[in-house]
């Protein structure tokens, strides 16, 4: 199905699919974001820089796909932030990204040829699908998809940009709302995109470092965050949708995967919407499993706790033993 995959996604809007579509998508409830306004920077990233906006991945949620056709995946595009929730506030870090259009989904690594890292809660429920779900790699501002579109309009995504799960092939989901948070996925077909090593030593404390995501759907961002002293925590923007997102060092190793919560409502001044802000030292953060959690990733397997989270439609992969 696939062939080499450049930077920018050469996505293009069509009708597509004479079969009939369902009812058309619907906005999900979500908490907004937590700004911690004091260390993170948001921004499109330059995509003739770093190899992570390739090998990132927007989880389309079934809810946002029309059908598939002739390789081509259909989707349906979301309300922009501007209608979804109201016109953020000038001064948030998602006010320049008010009008992009969004696909709701949490975000996933390649980390091989043929397979994904993302966060396990995004696989979790009686609902979920692995046939239902699609990667789609390349979602940039710069790609059609990225461009304003009417909830509901069809895009469609070349086969040489999205492609399938078919098996868990390792995992672990800690309960509550704590790491570990990981798992890793088979690609039922190899993606022609150079993926992500794994960093072979910790990064330093209150270091900064970079992440790559699909905050609210949005396409990718480029954000920039600083480690906490505190142990599998980081400070930055807490986004539905950053959730899989790997930390990356500076040599665009993985340190980690994100675990992602949501601490705050928004709050409404006037005519704009800002998410409740962080004050200094008052938040947490995002959780995030350090990549020591997850490095032997090949040998690991599923454990049980995982698979009892999974649904009967989300199997471990036949070639795993579970892991104890």
């Amino acid at each position: 199905m696939f062939h080499t995959v450049g930077l920018v996604a050469a996505l293009t809007s069509v009708s597509g699919c004479d079969r009939k579509s369902g009812e058309s998508a619907k906005s999900l409830l979500m908490t907004d974001p937590v700004v911690d306004y004091l260390s993170s920077t948001m921004v499109n990233p330059d995509t003739s820089e770093p190899p992570a906006i390739g090998a990132t991945a927007s989880m389309v949620l079934p809810r946002n796909v029309h059908c598939v056709e002739d390789g081509w995946l259909m989707l349906r595009s979301d309300e922009p932030l501007s209608k979804a929730y109201g016109k953020p506030c000038d001064r948030t870090l998602l006010a320049p990204f008010a009008e992009e259009a969004r696909a709701l989904g949490c975000t996933a690594t390649l980390i091989a040829n043929d397979q994904v890292l993302t966060a396990a809660h995004c696989i979790i429920g009686d609902n979920v699908n692995l046939d239902r779900i699609y990667f789609v790699f390349g979602r940039t501002i710069d790609s059609e998809f990225a461009k304003p579109k009417s909830p509901g309009e069809k895009i469609a995504v070349p086969s040489a940009h999205w492609a399938q799960a078919t098996c868990v092939t390792a995992g672990d989901l800690a309960p509550g709302e704590v790491p570990p948070d990981w798992v890793v996925l088979q690609l039922a077909e190899y993606v022609a995109i150079p993926p992500l090593a794994l960093a072979a030593t910790a990064p330093t404390l209150n270091s900064k470092v970079e992440m790559f995501a699909y905050p609210l759907g949005l396409p990718l961002k480029q954000i920039s965050v600083k480690l906490t002293d505190l142990e599998g925590e980081a400070e930055w923007d807490s986004a539905s949708g950053n959730s899989g997102a790997a930390l990356l060092d500076a040599e665009s190793a993985i340190i980690g995967v994100v675990r992602g919560n949501n601490q705050a409502a928004a709050s409404t001044f006037g005519d704009c919407t800002e998410p409740a802000r962080c004050q200094p030292d008052k938040c947490a953060g995002q959780p995030y499993t350090p990549v020591s959690v997850f490095s032997n990733w090949a040998t690991f397997g599923v454990t049980q706790r995982l698979r009892y989270k999974l649904s009967p439609n989300v199997k471990p992969c036949s070639k795993n033993n579970t892991h104890e």
